[in-house]
This record gives C-alpha cells, structure tokens and sequence, in this order.
C-alpha cells in the first residue's frame, strides 16, 4: 500500500477548500455572488471553490490583494502570522482599546470578505484558529514582518535621563520601614492615606508617591505584608519578606511588577514574572513606545504557551458561547505590568517619537547587582541618627529597618533609633547586643557611647515588664533540665521566662500534648496564641523565557497608498462605462470601496443585492431597518445619540415601534466591569446607526 505525502502548502490549500465548503450557506452565497456573479442550479460547491481558487491563483490578482492592504490590515494580518492559534478573542486582546471593537470587528470581516485570512479548524484538539489564505501565502510573506508590529523607534537625538525615583533596595527599605512605625499607612480600599502621601513626599522629596503605591499593591499580593489581626492596619511577613530578598534586586522588582497586575496562583505569577523579564531583556538597547512595549510583552507571552487571558463577552455573546474564563486579565494585565516598570524604574524614558506624539522607553541599566566587597556604608551620630550610603542589598536592609524609623531618602538615606524603634525591634527577637553588632557590621567607626547606655536604658525598660499571651509550662527542676535538652521539645521553647517556666508556640492541644509526651513528662499543654509562622517556599529568580522574538534586523513594510489608489480608481473609471441602475452603481462602488473587486469581470450589476448599513438622523425608517437588519443577523451595531459625544457599541435584541416613543433594546458591554446589561434606547435620539458586518471569525469560534 503506498501512502503519498502532499506538500504542505497543498494541504494547507485543501484545508481552506474545506473550510469554505463548511460556511454556512448564506455566506457562502454571498462571497460567491461578489466574486463569481450569479450562479445557475443546479450548482456544485466545489466547482464553485475551484472557479474561486482560478481567481486567486493568477498573479495579477494577487498582486491587488496585497497592493490593496492598509496600515490597519497589515499589523492585523501581521498579528494573525505571529500569534500562535490566533483568534478574535486575541486579537481583541493585542488590538484593544487601541482600535474599537466595532472597528476590529470590521476589520475582520474584511479581511475574511476580501479571502485574505480564513478560519480553520485543529484536527487534533478541534480549537479553531484564523489563518492566512494559502493561495498567498508567498506575497503575504514578503510584506507581513514582525516589524510592523514591534519596530523599534529611532534613537532619540537627546536621551532624557529617567526622571523621579527609582525602585532600589533603599526604597523597598524605606517604605518597610514607614509601615512599621504607621501600620495604618492606607485606607481600606488600598489607596495610600493623605498623611502618608505627605510624609512619604516629604521624606523622599518627590512630587508623586506612585513608586510606593505601586510596591504596596505588589508586596501585598505576594503576600510580603499582611493585615494585623484586627484589621487596622498591615505588618510584614517576615519569612516571606527575607525569602523574597534572597532573589537577585532585578528579580524582586520583576515580581513586583507582575504582582501588582493581580493576586495570581504561584505558577501563574512565575510564568508571567518569566515572560516580562523577557520583555523586559527584550528592550535593552531598543527605543520602544508602550504600545511597541505592550505588542512585544503580548507575542512573547503567547510564544510561551500561556492560555490566561480572559475572552471579551461580546465575543462570547456573538459566538453562542455563554462560558466565562476566569479573573486573569489579559490586555489589563500587561499594560499595569508595563506601568509598573516605567513606575519602578525598570524601563525609563529615552526622549520622543520624531513627531513629538509619544514617550520611547528603554531598559535601565540602573538594576545592577550590589556586587562591591565592602560593606561599611553606614554611620551613626552622637544623635541617634543612622546615615546609609547606597551599596547594601534588601535582604541587608531588612535586619536593620526592623530597629531604626526612616527621617530622610535622597542619594543617601537617614533613619533614627530611638525608644519606639527600639522597643519595636525587642518585639521582634531583638536583644540589644544584636542591634549593636547589626549597626557595627556596615559601620567603619565604633558606635558612639551615648547609644550604647540609651540601648541599655531601653533594653531594662523593655524587660521590667512583660505581658505573654499563650501556652505557659511550670516544670520541676529534674523535669526541667530533660525537657530544655530534648530537641523535640526545646525547639517549641519561645521563652523561658523563670527557671522551669516557658512560654511555648503550640498550635493544637494536640500538637503540645504529644511534643511534652516524647519527653516523658506526663502533663497536659494549654494552646498559646502566638502566631507560629508556616513554612515559606522561596520563589525562583524571574528569568527570561527561552522564547525569543527574531530581533534580527526586525524591518517593517512601508505601504505604496498611491498604487492602492490608482487600482481603485480604475475600477471606478470601468464603472462610470457601463449602464446601470442608481442601486446597482451604489452597490458596486460600495464593493470598490470595501475592496472586493480584484478584477473587471466582477463589475456585474445584477449580482448586487443592496443591503443598508447605516442610517442618520430624521430617516426613522432606515435606522429601524439597520436595526431590524442587526437583529435578525445578531450582529453588533454602533450607535451616536443626539447631543452625546460617545459612541455605543452593542447588540440589538428587539424594537418596539407601535407606542408613543419607540425604543430598541441594546445589550451593552461595561468598560470597567466587562458585565453586559439591558439598556432602553429612543430612536428617535439615534444621530447615526451602524451595523458592524459580522466576522465569520465570530459566528464559528467555540
């Protein structure tokens, strides 16, 4: 038995045969009625496609399909070559809200009318996708380059140094240490306080405190600060906090990033942390503006595989899907994580577009590692002041914020000891030896001597009373002396508060009783309430993913509008030859206009069948028929509403014409909760009505 390999291309060509038998066939109609005129019955579908695919294979044509693509169409086709398993719900993503969804929408049918891009459908996993036509493939290759999506910008003649501040392990510092002398620094939707705002920019000596509201939105989703018990305010993690400052200082500013886009599962927050520190690599020593910057972040992260972006639910409206994927957010998502960066100080300002209409962004490189040998970058002053210089990592800073309170942070940052910060510092395990040999390990000079005696002072102050919360064990002194040496239950000691006497950490009646029987004491525990910290498992470094962009020479096709002008003014030229009705000419300029006309043979007066797509004003009768027109096919309509500058985009789902005031029922898309509501509308306050052709990429996706 002898199995014959097609060549791929002929397959890919079969495929698309398919898949324009399968349209339905009031589609199917129509496209065949534009291209190949009226068809006589009985009729055969695939003649039909082979008398289509005559028309496509001859070079002339071909070369108007491409001579026709706009600006619009090229980075829309360009998407559809890149973006693995592409459909319109990605193209939502990658396209909006730069362009409309009505507009995007259009743009597709377009495309699909014009048999440039087609929908086809995985065998294996039944997914479909939108993918180039076959029959032009070639021509499509040499202009549809990744550059005209993701072309870097020019070097800007002038670099412009990032202005405000940028995140460092001073300021991650800093900010620790604000929350811990002012736990009650935000309000109860997450918003910085007004005094905070004031203190942080009286500290810091910045105009906008959007660096620390950014990092408190990360580190709170990453679970770096965590709400006190009765709500009035946060605390560090502690283990979580000097877990996280194990990474390297680009990796920790990565994940904040990402984080502050949304509370995410630990692979999730991985994988995206992953893909936008290739970004991220991916503009070093590129210019790049955010919407340069959102096109590179989107492609890679679809290279990697990710699936968790969420659909648009007009698309699953317009689908017949009522599925709805869950709360990652997709489009959102990248833009806060680009925001983020810029914010941070990962990604700075370089200078302007050569026009002048927007910012180009590079990598900084101000995120290098500490890597000096020397430490002594700290000093303390007869008055209690601390003076650090920039040098230390963040995982240095920590054990010294939890003693000293932030004055002052500029190029060098100031922070003070005094009772309060102490006191706090004996709070959490410090002895005041261990503040002396922290300060002393970054200091070149001894610790004056007026510290040393107000450390003592404190240190008497702080232990001449003590309240304790919790399990309290009284032991004889032969009982003693064999739980203290027992690791099983000395490692629950937290406190030994008189010779026998302990105060444990225990969470269960349970867990104390079995702990105090491996000693051999008969005895039973009483339950503490001090919060015993759970296990923290590290995250890794954010590295780039082995996905890459081809940023070899990355070019962008440059259109030739006068070529696309010229075809279509023959077109015209042909038309104004010919006897036609007022109708039949409308209906064929239309075409011309809509570029669906590759050659003069499709100029055919008895194949346009009028249809009206949009009406103004006081014409009542062609708005209700756009309307009428709209929800018979479930198409989207675009609706301007007399004395309202904006536009609504919508679903109609009924008409009532006989009463007083007639009104059409819209189903509309709400931009900040994405929730579709019913909303009634007066016709007769409608200024203009259009419907928006439904994308074939729309009525079949699953």
């Amino acid at each position: 038995m002898w199995i014959v390999k097609l060549d791929p291309k002929v397959e890919r060509i079969i495929e698309w045969r398919e898949s324009f038998t399968s349209l339905p066939d009031d589609y199917f109609f129509d496209v065949i009625h534009m291209y190949l005129g009226e068809i006589k019955t009985p009729y055969n579908k695939p003649k039909l496609i082979e008398e289509l695919s005559v028309i496509l294979r001859k070079k002339e044509n071909k070369e108007t399909l491409v001579a026709y693509l706009d600006e619009v169409d090229i980075k829309i086709l360009t998407a559809v070559r890149f973006i693995p398993e592409v459909d319109v719900t990605k193209l939502e993503k990658f396209f909006v809200p730069a362009m409309s969804q009505g507009d995007l929408y259009e743009e597709i049918a377009s495309l699909e009318e014009r048999l440039i891009i087609y929908n086809r459908e995985n065998k294996t996993t039944g997914k479909k996708s939108i993918a180039l036509n076959p029959h032009l493939e070639e021509e499509l290759e040499k202009v549809l380059e990744l550059g005209n999506l993701i072309a870097e910008e020019e070097k800007p003649e002038s670099e412009v140094l990032p202005g405000g501040m940028t995140l460092t392990p001073q300021i991650i510092a800093v900010f620790i240490s604000y929350v811990l002398s002012h736990p009650d620094f935000c309000k109860a939707n997450g918003d910085l306080k007004k005094k905070t705002d004031s203190d942080l920019k009286e500290i810091c000596g910045i105009e906008s405190t959007e660096i620390f509201a950014r990092l408190f939105i990360g580190m709170r989703n990453l679970v770096l600060l965590r709400e006190l018990d009765d709500g009035k305010g946060w605390e560090p993690d502690w283990k979580r906090l000097e877990a996280f400052c194990e990474l390297p200082f680009k990796s920790q500013a990565v994940y904040l990033c990402a984080a502050g886009a949304g509370v995410f599962s630990r692979r999730a927050l991985v994988s995206n942390a992953s893909f936008f520190a290739s970004t991220i690599d991916f503009a070093r020593g590129k210019y790049f503006t955010k919407e340069k910057l959102f096109a590179v972040a989107f492609l890679i992260k679809e290279k990697s595989g990710d699936e968790d972006f969420s659909t648009r639910r007009f698309s699953r409206i317009l689908s017949g899907s009522g599925s709805r994927e869950d709360e990652n957010l997709g489009s959102a998502m990248i833009e806060s994580m680009i925001d983020s960066a810029i914010a941070f100080g990962l990604m700075s300002v370089r200078g302007s577009t050569s026009d002048g209409s927007q910012l180009v962004y590079t990598e900084s490189d101000g995120y290098q590692e500490n890597t000096a040998m020397d430490r002594k970058v700290l000093s303390v002053d007869t008055g209690y002041t601390v003076t650090i210089l920039p040098g230390l990592t963040t995982g240095e800073f920590i054990p010294l914020v939890k003693f000293l309170d932030v004055v002052r942070c500029d190029v060098t940052s100031n922070f003070e000891i005094n009772r309060q910060s102490a006191i706090r510092g004996f709070d959490l395990g410090y002895t005041k030896e261990s503040m002396e040999e922290i300060l002393s390990r970054y200091s070149s000079f001894p610790l004056p001597q007026n510290l040393k005696v107000s450390l003592d002072e404190w240190a008497l102050s702080y232990g001449s009373a003590s309240l304790y919360k919790g399990y309290v064990l009284k032991l004889s002194e032969d009982n003693a002396y064999r739980a203290e040496n027992n690791p099983l239950f000395s490692a629950h000691i937290r406190e030994i508060l008189a010779p026998g006497v302990y105060l444990l950490d225990f969470i269960s009646d349970a867990e104390a009783q079995d702990a105090i029987k491996k000693t051999g004491i008969d005895v039973n525990g009483r339950i503490r309430s001090v919060h015993k910290e759970d296990e923290v498992m590290g995250l890794p470094p954010a590295k780039g993913t082995s996905v890459s962009l081809d940023d070899g020479g990355i070019g962008r096709f440059i259109i030739d509008s006068k070529v696309r002008v010229g075809i279509l003014d023959r077109f015209k030229s042909i038309l104004d030859g010919m006897e036609t009705t007022s109708d039949q000419k409308d209906g064929l300029l239309d075409r011309i206009a809509r570029r669906i006309i590759i050659e003069e043979d499709q100029l055919r007066p008895e194949s346009v069948r009028f249809e009206l797509m949009e009406a103004f004003g006081m014409n009542f009768t062609g708005k209700v028929h756009v309307l009428e027109s709209a929800i018979q096919k479930n198409s989207l309509v675009e609706l301007e509403l007399t004395g309202h500058d904006e536009i609504i985009l919508g679903i109609p789902k009924g008409i009532v014409k006989n009463t007083e005031i007639p009104v059409v029922f819209l189903s509309v898309e709400d931009k900040d909760t994405n929730e579709i509501t019913d909303i009634e509308i007066e016709i007769a306050k409608i200024s203009r009505v259009r419907k928006i052709r439904n994308a074939l990429s729309l009525r079949r996706q699953k």
